[in-house]
């Protein structure tokens, strides 16, 4: 248990990206939920895959938590997809937590 665990007061359903359906829309397959901490923001980022976007919201969640790039959040009925994950790390070295950057999903 990590220090940031008494502040992730928020649950969020997550889901990966599935195949398509007949018309071209995604269809999400549930993975279960997990505890993090969502703040509304927004900030202009460059994502990991070098497009430069505006993020809608930041989340933080525990170091050892397994989040990819465009899985998709859904946290009080908004969905997201995270476009951005950075390791944090104390001073010595220890992960401290994940940073989530997202981006409101249409």
């Amino acid at each position: 248990m990590s220090n940031i665990s008494r502040y992730l007061n928020q649950t969020a359903t997550r889901s990966t990206v599935g195949a398509r359906d007949a018309y071209g829309k995604v269809i999400d397959v549930a993975a279960g939920t997990i505890a993090l901490r969502l703040q509304e923001s927004t900030k202009r980022i460059k994502s990991q895959t070098g497009e430069e976007m505006t993020t809608d919201a930041e989340a933080w969640v525990e170091p050892d938590q397994a989040i990819s790039l465009n899985e998709a959040l859904t946290v009080d009925g908004t969905k997201y997809r995270v476009v951005r994950v950075d390791q944090k790390r104390l001073l010595g070295g220890q992960k401290s937590h994940k940073k989530l950057l997202l981006v409101r999903a249409l």
